[in-house]
Parts: structure tokens; C-alpha cells; sequence
């Protein structure tokens, strides 16, 4: 499962004009991990791959500041996805004490 969230915020400041504050986070999970714990197997769901990546921009430079982030936001993911940079490590199995 594939799942991309964007969200784009507005944060006041006390006597100075606001930002805008977009946010975008991917996250690539698999439903059937199988691994080994103290000899017992489980199967469950588990996060293969994720980016976030976030930025701000003052409301007067919001427009242009999205065409620039959204595309490399995806373009990014996409890149990294392919290289095969993950975000947390491969585990190699134990070996078999058995």
C-alpha cells in the first residue's frame, strides 16, 4: 500500500504577517512481513519505505513556492524508492540456533 499525504497549514505570528508551513510525507507498506521472534513466526504489517519533507513560505509566495515543492516532493520519493534508499536499515535473519 502506497500512502502520500499533503497538507499546507497557516501559522499566525503576533505582529507580523503570517507563513504557510506544506508538509508532505509518502509511506510504502508491505500487509505481509513474516519474521521470527524467540521461535515463534508473526506476520504482520510494516513500513518498507517513508519520506517527509516540509518547508515554509510567506502567504505573498505561496503559489510560486508549491510549483517547485510538490514536484520535487514526488520526484524525490520516486528517486529514492528506485535507489533503494530506505529509511530504516535491512535486518539480516538470525541465524538458525536450532
Amino acid at each position: 500500500m502506497l500512502f502520500h499525504f499533503l497538507n499546507c497549514a497557516w501559522n499566525p505570528l503576533l505582529g507580523f504577517p503570517g507563513y504557510y508551513s506544506p508538509q508532505d510525507s509518502v509511506q510504502l507498506y508491505e500487509s505481509n512481513v513474516v519474521f521470527e521472534l524467540n521461535g515463534t513466526f508473526f506476520r504482520k504489517r510494516a513500513e518498507l519505505f517513508s519520506t517527509h519533507r516540509m518547508m515554509t513560505s510567506m502567504g505573498d509566495q505561496l503559489t510560486a513556492a508549491q510549483q517547485g515543492f510538490i514536484p520535487r516532493s514526488i520526484m524525490e520519493c520516486s528517486t529514492k524508492l528506485t535507489l533503494g534508499q530506505r529509511t530504516v536499515p535491512l535486518v539480516n535473519p538470525a541465524p538458525n540456533l536450532h
